[in-house]
């Protein structure tokens, strides 16, 4: 059994953030097929209050959401140093220039356009989450 915790303890923790529960289920799903934890926040006051009591290795985050957007969200995130070098991923069915800039701005590392396709999300997702590894460790050998 200690070779399964082991296992378990390598798989990245994704924070899936949408309003919607069939997106959340959906997304959930899939994340777990492919070897992921998954957390889940309904929308931007339970994704802050999540990350009070767990550390991602990476957020998926709804642009639209009711109270506080996923922009909004997102700018409160990475204004807690320890959340700065967490990546965060905008996944919206907003597809104009300007939106995807705020999402940027905001503090988004990508952009992902609704409808989801799944093994682009995986690809991304295992590609950010390599690239914030290698960050990290380059990180840690200077200090």
């Amino acid at each position: 059994m200690p070779e399964h915790n082991q296992d378990a303890a390598k798989r990245p923790t994704i924070l899936v953030v949408d309003d919607t529960a069939e997106s959340l289920r959906f997304l959930a799903t899939t994340l777990s097929l492919a070897d992921m934890t998954v957390l889940v926040a309904k929308d931007g006051a339970a994704a802050i209050e999540v990350l009070a009591h767990a550390s991602p290795d990476l957020i998926l985050m709804d642009a639209m959401m009711p109270n506080m957007d996923g922009f909004e969200t997102t700018r409160r995130i990475k204004a807690d140093v320890a959340f700065q070098r967490v990546p965060i991923i905008f996944m919206t069915g907003l597809t104009e220039t300007d939106d995807v800039l705020r999402g940027f701005e905001a503090g988004a590392i990508d952009y992902i356009r609704k409808p989801i396709v799944v093994e682009e999300l995986v690809a991304r997702i295992q590609g950010h989450l390599e690239n914030a590894r290698m960050s990290n460790a380059s990180l840690v050998a200077l200090d």
